[in-house]
């Protein structure tokens, strides 16, 4: 395994390192201080980047698995576009729907999911290989790329603020993969000065980072998590690995305490059941 595979492996985790900064600062700037108080945000900053993390961290070990096994680099592409596809569908597949049924009442829908989710399956090896292309070839180009991806990240805490975390996610990991792929290179070269300890320093942290976002936070700070107007990985673990939260636990121990205030999908949902 040489240096070019780790460089292809670190861009997810570098650009999902600065999607949780970005996510850090939208949090302290959008989400207003819990009743607990500040221990409780310390939480939910803590789970919140240890989350993100973890996701970019499994991308990479995928990506450097498949470096490893793939024979000659447009297998690897391919595998890379497929598994991107497949994961879009997943997330994004009743969005598209959705999207494809509005355009001439759905007569074309069974041809425009499926070029939706190509689409936007490609649109992550494509950042992938513009960013590693041009950090390659010119590295002062690939900070303004780097910069483009920072961009992208702030953008997505700024539209369908509450709601969308498929479509939220799906933007930051394209951001993410532009930004990280873009300086992978250089942060490699520079890792590799380093002594050992220091690498292994830096294995522990990932390997805590991944037990943490394998862990189901308690409910106080899950609350929190979803409160972030931008959140996306809390809901795609959720989805996959925690359990569900305990009626009881979840509910205000005291009455009169505040509780997080509904998402614009449910106040929509209550508005119409009160019509009915």
């Amino acid at each position: 395994m040489d240096r070019r595979h780790l460089e292809i492996a670190s861009g997810p985790g570098l650009g999902f390192a600065l999607w949780a900064l970005v996510d850090a600062v939208a949090i302290a700037a959008s989400v207003s201080l819990p009743a607990e108080g500040f221990g409780l945000r310390a939480l939910h900053h803590l789970f919140a980047s240890g989350q993100t993390l973890a996701l970019g961290l499994v991308l990479g070990a995928v990506l450097l698995a498949g470096a490893a096994v793939a024979r000659g680099r447009w297998p690897m592409v391919v595998a890379y576009a497929l598994g991107t596809m497949g994961v879009m569908h997943a997330m994004l597949g009743p969005d598209l729907e959705r999207q494809a049924e509005i355009i001439a009442d759905g007569q074309w829908s069974w041809a425009l999911r499926p070029l939706y989710v190509v689409l936007c399956g490609l649109a992550i090896p494509a950042a992938h290989v513009l960013g590693t292309v041009v950090g390659e070839r010119w590295p002062r180009l690939a900070l303004l790329l780097a910069l483009a991806g920072l961009g992208g990240m702030v953008t997505n805490q700024l539209v369908l603020r509450d709601d969308y975390p498929a479509v939220h996610a799906a933007i930051g990991w394209a951001s993410a993969t532009l930004a990280g792929a873009a300086v992978a290179g250089r942060v490699v070269r520079r890792v590799e000065r380093l002594g050992r300890r220091s690498r292994l320093a830096f294995g522990a942290a990932a390997l805590a980072e991944l037990l943490l976002a394998l862990y189901p936070p308690p409910n106080g700070v899950r609350r929190e998590l979803f409160r972030q107007p931008g959140a996306a990985s809390a809901w795609l673990l959720a989805a996959a690995f925690w359990s569900p939260p305990s009626i009881r636990a979840a509910a205000p121990a005291d009455p009169g305490s505040p509780i997080a205030p509904p998402c614009r999908t449910c106040r929509r949902a209550m508005r119409r059941a009160r019509r009915r």
